[in-house]
């Protein structure tokens, strides 16, 4: 008896979804059924195609609004004349401003230049006799060993620098994108000058010199490293 009640009522139901939406009597029912009288969409059953079905899933992709280039001036080596107007990539001249990484990177750099040769001599390689200086007991004062320790004049140093390399290790992805945050960061600041050539009229130093004066190239008094 409450299976046929519950199948009158599944009937009756699907027929006033019928009326109330102008499906065709030919489409098939849902597998689940909602409530008569009610609008809410409901889940069919997998592998179901119906009237009433869910709408296809669309693939959504995301749109860039930023253009892939940006706008930069090539300038005249030798007189600083604007030539023409160039496209540079933005994800080189505008990328994000990394400071940590950027810190990463200079810290690889500077470590590469130190020679590494620093080094002092502990107990064991200064000059001295190993022998006891007094004996352990009966004189009133500390304990000693050797006049090579470290809390004597003359002694062996503790815990010393040693001769070593300083040379850490950096991901190229890494160096690369601290490399892209620096031209980002001068770009920005307008410090950042693109060029058509490099020829100078010879090959003398102050004739290269006598350009970056005339341009405003060359670095302030005060960034010299003499």
């Amino acid at each position: 008896l409450l299976c046929t009640l519950q199948q009158q009522v599944a009937k009756t139901g699907f027929g006033l979804t019928r009326q109330l939406h102008g499906i065709s009597e030919g489409a098939q029912a849902p597998s689940i059924q909602r409530p008569i009288g009610s609008n809410r969409r409901v889940a069919p059953a997998a592998g179901t195609v119906g009237t009433l079905n869910w709408p296809q899933s669309q693939q959504l992709r995301a749109v860039n609004p930023f253009p892939s280039t940006i706008q930069a001036w090539m300038m005249d080596f030798g007189s600083n004349n604007p030539l023409e107007i160039l496209d540079v990539q933005r994800s080189v001249f505008a990328a994000p401003i990394r400071t940590d990484i950027i810190h990463r990177a200079v810290t690889y750099e500077r470590n590469l230049l130190r020679q590494g040769t620093h080094s002092a001599r502990t107990r064991s390689e200064v000059r001295g006799s190993t022998r006891k200086i007094q004996p352990q007991k009966g004189t009133g004062g500390a304990r000693h060993g050797t006049r090579r320790a470290p809390q004597f004049v003359g002694g062996g140093k503790a815990h010393g620098p040693k001769s070593r390399s300083h040379e850490i290790g950096i991901q190229r992805k890494v160096w690369l994108m601290a490399l892209r945050s620096v031209l980002s960061a001068k770009y920005a600041q307008d410090q950042l000058i693109f060029v058509d050539n490099m020829n100078i009229e010879s090959h003398r130093t102050g004739d290269l010199n006598r350009v970056l004066q005339v341009n405003g190239w060359a670095p302030l008094p005060s960034a010299r490293r003499d």
